[in-house]
């Protein structure tokens, strides 16, 4: 894909996910226009862009909370991935409409976010997730 195609369809990415209600909806329509034209998906336009992040710590407990809280993201993606949590509609409207953000963008996700999409978007997780945790949750 032609990075000047990309670069305008991140632009209108951000636009439909931060702009106002009105210019909101106007991106989502222009964005999806724009997506079956190309062929695309937002997991393609998103593919390309890397970022590194630099975390300090200043001691080993600091280090070792950072990692533990990796981790922990990590696994959770790695379980909605895995048995398809966040291809099942439910999860994805969900995303959209209740944490606003993109369809389909679960790594821009913050943990608790992730949590929810879980325990409150309506996919049925009895045996993808250990009993215990799920009777936390009544």
């Amino acid at each position: 894909m032609e990075e000047s195609i990309r670069r305008k369809l991140k632009k209108i990415m951000v636009l439909a996910e931060r702009g106002e209600a009105g210019e909101r909806d106007v991106a989502q329509k222009m964005l999806d226009e724009l997506l079956a034209k190309h062929d695309l998906t937002f997991e393609e336009i998103l593919a390309g862009e890397v970022r590194d992040y630099k975390f300090s710590y200043r001691n080993k407990w600091e280090r070792r909370l950072l990692l533990q809280l990796y981790s922990m993201v990590a696994e959770i993606m790695d379980i909605g991935e895995k048995f398809g949590i966040f291809q099942d509609r439910k999860a994805q409207a969900f995303l959209y409409e209740k944490l606003l953000k993109k369809r389909g963008n679960f790594k821009s996700c913050k943990k608790p976010e992730l949590v929810r999409i879980f325990l409150e978007s309506g996919v049925d997780l009895k045996g993808v997730v250990p009993e215990e945790i799920l009777a936390l949750n009544e």
